[in-house]
């Protein structure tokens, strides 16, 4: 169950979960048996992406310069417009390759929203708790291949509370 749920005694939690939803319960403990979650962000080095994209767009290297020799809002807007577009293409692209390779390894992916700045995706991923080494290598290879690098923070083995929804019935 997720966090932040609160019963008044322990016939609550038996009337609102455990006797509505024992099939679903005991499914669920067989399911995640020898299942982990590890949540994983990914972020940019902000200035390195950027350095990567003015170097190989001349059209937004071209904006730039025109914006350093006479700036105005005009110019502003349409250089800020174009670098977030270069910039969420990058992003989208770089986010689907890092799906990409974690699929095999994963039971499961969930996609949350990407909180930071910089941020390139937020995943939570339902691994055999046998295969967290291997995650952890395959980052470290995807890291060493992605061009400007990516950083990511891999946090787990947590259990799988992202993987579970357990209806009440009764509302907490």
């Amino acid at each position: 169950m997720r966090f932040g749920v609160v019963f008044p005694d322990e016939a609550a939690i038996r009337a609102a979960v455990l006797d509505s939803n024992r099939e679903l319960l005991e499914d669920l403990l067989e399911r995640h048996s020898s299942t982990a979650e590890l949540s994983l962000k990914a972020s940019y080095d902000e200035e390195a992406v950027l350095a990567e994209l003015v170097a190989t767009s001349p059209r937004l290297a071209r904006m730039r310069e025109r914006y350093r020799e006479r700036a105005s809002m005009e110019r502003g807007m349409a250089l800020g417009e174009v670098t977030a577009a270069h910039l969420a293409a990058r992003r989208d692209h770089d986010a689907e390759r890092i799906i990409g390779t974690l699929e095999p390894l994963a039971v499961e992916i969930r996609v949350g929203e990407v909180g930071l700045e910089g941020g390139v995706v937020s995943l939570a991923l339902l691994v055999e708790r046998d295969r967290v080494e291997q995650v952890e290598e395959w980052l470290e290879s995807l890291s060493r291949d992605l061009s400007p690098p990516i950083h990511f923070k891999l946090v787990g083995p947590l259990p799988p509370y992202s993987f579970v929804d357990v209806p009440l019935a009764v509302a907490a």
